[in-house]
């Protein structure tokens, strides 16, 4: 199933739309274990080029944080350590913080 998106069931619907799904998820995210699938089709190259200075909100990284996100395993837990030590650890030419 590797590189295909799993199927994610609907959650049942109570009186006046709203959801019997649970509040919390009780599964629990360890440090590195972030999978990833093949990037969507469409998604731009995030191999590029940055500007010798980085500002915030720069296209660039936000193109870069964009295409991890959007291969990120649905439905189970991470670390957001995980996703800033996958964008440092894949672009060398910049540096990623967590919030």
């Amino acid at each position: 199933m590797a590189g295909q998106w799993p199927e994610v069931p609907a959650a049942a619907e109570g009186p006046a739309g709203v959801s019997s799904a649970p509040v919390t998820d009780p599964r629990s995210a360890a440090p590195g274990a972030l999978g990833l699938l093949a990037a969507p089709p469409g998604l731009p190259d995030p191999n590029i080029a940055p500007p010798v200075v980085a500002e915030p909100g720069d296209a660039f990284a936000v193109l870069r944080v964009l295409e991890l996100v959007a291969r990120v395993e649905r439905g189970r837990p991470l670390l957001l350590d995980d996703l800033v030590a996958s964008l440092n650890a894949r672009y060398l030419d910049w540096l990623f913080d967590a919030p």
